[in-house]
């Protein structure tokens, strides 16, 4: 009776807040090259205004008012709040005889940073840095840290409310004395440390009022820090004065022998420079790869140059030259149909990770290319924070799957012996769950792999509730992982579906080529095929569908609305971008235009236009149910962009599914939430979705064993 009562109430609509709030629309209206594309809600991009501040106010006042009558929702947040009971260790890395780790206790909003010797493994430390007692609401997030060759001093990040915007902070790890030297503007900062600890290379963005306003995210170049000298006399060290959008990073050899300067103007391809660490700040560089078309890394073990390379290569190989003789290269490692997505040396050993049908294996070689051995893992998952240790045979790194928590795994590389020194240690009974990879065929016949999560033994009648999600860009992959937030969906009979697209990197540099640019139509073509092929096959419906995504994931969210608004019946579009005529001209844009391209530049006007979100939007069309979702502290993605498409699709909609604009305070694109801010946001898109489906048994009970 009690089940039956939830379920009546669940499918019946919350009491609606009313009409939407008034978004007034003006006639702006732009010249493309000859093609005149109208923009009526302009206004809303400047969100300081009085007028725009009370717009975003009403906004979220009618989005609480929705989400808050959902029935399910306080069950569904002490099912979270729940979940997230059991610690978890994780990103252990080495600096010298020295552990750093990660550590999130019950219902901690931010990890504790951990430190101790080599020998007592992740468990037995110190508190290196406690982010919960920096900030009483748990927004001060650490945003990256590198620590010296022997792993006493460490410069790490801090920055608030999601911000990304760091500040630089120096500590002894061992005696917990904080030093002077503080440097803001050290956003995803890169660090190489002298081997002596006396000062160390880094990369900062300029300070404001150096450069035109606007400009202060980019303009990125690197210095040098003596500890304990005034920051803003640090010396220059490399620097790209003529292109404002260059990416520049330090980093140092396993051995810490040589600096390496990364340049990069186009996410697929980079310059890479090298000189000895320990060399005079005005010595020249040896060019290791300038203006080549692909990605080039390195690394030095004693006198051996080892690189990985792209270039003519998309799935990269490996070679060796002599340090002294750098352009002399012999190839130890060829290419093959896996992706080598990253390597490590370990002891004198190489060991390198592969990415293949979107799952990652590790393989152990000789420094002339001789495979030794492969590692087994405890199943098909994904691998990552790779952390090697440069004299020892021995790794340790993150390993997770779809039905495997989240584990740190020691890897002694000389015997392929595999230990689990800690796990997440949730109590479910894995059998109930099953992981599928199946294969769609695209438009022009590309056939694109996904992984489809669910119960065990799932009817195939079409009616399962299901999210597809993707992503699709930057040569990111999307690999087997691990999802807390999943659970209720897959409990109450739900199905997750994770995409593999082009433009992301899980077959090499053709595949991101594939979904970029002239051919990022590519991407949504993949997403509609994969979204076919789960209804062809009896797993779901467009009335039980729903599309998920963020960042350039919203974009693709954005693209299907407007494209296939037939597709699916709910959508959650996340910190997305959706104007792309005008996306380029706000924070970090510029550094995106070889991705996507640039509307003012008339040879690719054409494409983007084609696909633009914003101005696609028809008047009249029953869109599905949306829920926008952005941090007004996001330095990456312009809120102004969910603001725009909601007011657009708001005015447009002919259906009566609702159109909502949910605005997260003191956050940012989601790096550093607290965990408190990701539950909620976690109990608002289910309680959506969960609702628009009419999910009677939602939530579920709790999939924890007693």
């Amino acid at each position: 009776m009690h089940h039956l009562l939830a379920g009546s109430l669940l499918l019946m609509s919350p009491a609606a807040p009313g009409p939407y709030p008034a978004s007034r629309v003006d006639p702006v209206e732009d010249d493309y090259h000859g093609t005149k594309v109208a923009d009526p809600y302009r206004w809303l991009e400047d969100a300081t205004t009085p007028e725009v501040q009370t717009w975003i106010a009403e906004q979220g006042n009618y989005t609480r008012t929705y989400l808050d009558a959902l029935p399910g929702r306080d069950a569904l947040k002490a099912q979270y709040e729940a979940l997230w009971e059991y610690p978890i260790t994780y990103s252990v890395s080495i600096s010298g005889e020295r552990l750093f780790w990660s550590y999130r206790g019950p219902g901690q909003d931010q990890p504790l940073i951990y430190t101790g010797p080599m020998g007592s493994g992740p468990k037995d430390g110190i508190v290196f840095l406690d982010l919960n007692q920096l900030n009483a609401e748990g927004t001060t997030a650490l945003d990256w840290m590198t620590a010296s060759p022997d792993g006493e001093l460490v410069a790490y990040g801090l920055s608030e409310s999601g911000s990304e915007l760091s500040t630089l902070h120096v500590k002894n790890a061992i005696t917990g004395e904080l030093l002077p030297d503080r440097i803001p503007r050290t956003r995803a900062s890169s660090i190489a440390w002298l081997p002596n600890k006396s000062g160390f290379y880094y990369s900062r963005l300029p300070e404001p009022g150096t450069v035109a306003k606007g400009d202060e995210s980019f303009y990125r170049r690197v210095f040098f820090h003596q500890l304990g000298d005034d920051p803003t006399s640090d010396p220059l060290i490399f620097a790209d004065e003529s292109n404002k959008e260059t990416w520049i990073s330090a980093g140092s050899s396993t051995d810490d022998s040589t600096l390496f300067i990364s340049t990069s103007l186009d996410w697929s391809k980079n310059d890479l420079y090298m000189r000895p660490l320990k060399a005079p700040l005005t010595d020249p560089w040896t060019i290791l790869a300038v203006g080549l078309d692909g990605q080039t890394s390195a690394d030095v073990v004693d006198d051996t140059l080892i690189i990985m390379t792209n270039v003519g290569h998309p799935r990269f190989h490996i070679l060796k030259a002599n340090l002294a003789t750098p352009d002399e290269r012999t190839e130890i490692i060829p290419e093959s149909d896996a992706v080598i997505e990253g390597m490590w040396i370990v002891g004198k050993q190489l060991a390198v990770q592969t990415l293949e049908n979107a799952y990652n294996k590790l393989r152990i070689y000789d420094l002339d290319g001789k495979l030794e051995r492969e590692i087994e893992f405890p199943t098909l998952g994904s691998v990552s924070e790779i952390s090697a240790h440069d004299t020892e045979p021995i790794l340790l790194c993150n390993f997770t799957s779809y039905t495997y928590a989240t584990a740190v795994l020691k890897i002694h590389t000389d015997t392929g012996e595999v230990e689990v020194v800690s796990q997440l240690a949730i109590p479910l009974d894995w059998d109930r769950y099953q992981v599928r990879q199946e294969w769609a065929t695209s438009k022009d016949g590309t056939k694109v792999p996904m992984f489809i999560v669910s119960l065990a033994g799932l009817p195939m009648d079409g009616t399962n509730p299901t999210i597809l999600y993707g992503y699709g860009g930057f040569n990111n992959s999307l690999t087997p992982g691990f999802s807390r937030g999943a659970l209720p969906w897959i409990e109450a009979g739900g199905i997750y579906v994770y995409t593999n697209l082009r433009g992301g990197g899980e077959f090499g540099k053709d595949w991101h080529d594939a979904g970029r640019l002239e051919k990022k139509q590519n991407v949504y073509d993949d997403f509609y095929a994969c979204a076919d092929h789960l209804f062809e096959r009896g797993y779901t419906s467009p009335a039980k569908m729903a599309i998920s995504g963020g960042s350039n994931g919203g974009l693709l969210v954005g693209a299907a609305l407007t494209q296939r608004p037939d597709l699916c019946r709910a959508a959650i579009c996340a910190v997305p971008l959706l104007d792309m005529l005008r996306y380029q001209h706000f924070l970090l844009g510029r550094l995106w235009v070889p991705e996507y391209g640039d509307a003012d530049v008339a040879s690719q006007f054409g494409f983007i236009y084609d696909y633009s979100p914003y101005h696609h939007v028809v008047d009249g069309t029953k869109y599905p149910a949306v829920l926008f979702m952005s941090g007004d502290q996001d330095s990456r993605v312009d809120p102004l962009h969910a603001r725009k498409m909601a007011a657009r699709m708001q005015a447009a909609t002919g259906g009566e599914h609702p159109i909502l604009l949910r605005v997260e305070f003191n956050a940012g694109h989601g790096q550093g939430t607290p965990l408190s801010k990701t539950i909620d946001e976690l109990t608002d898109q289910y309680t959506f979705l969960a609702h628009e489906f009419g999910m009677a048994n939602f939530p579920a009970p709790s999939p924890l064993s007693p």
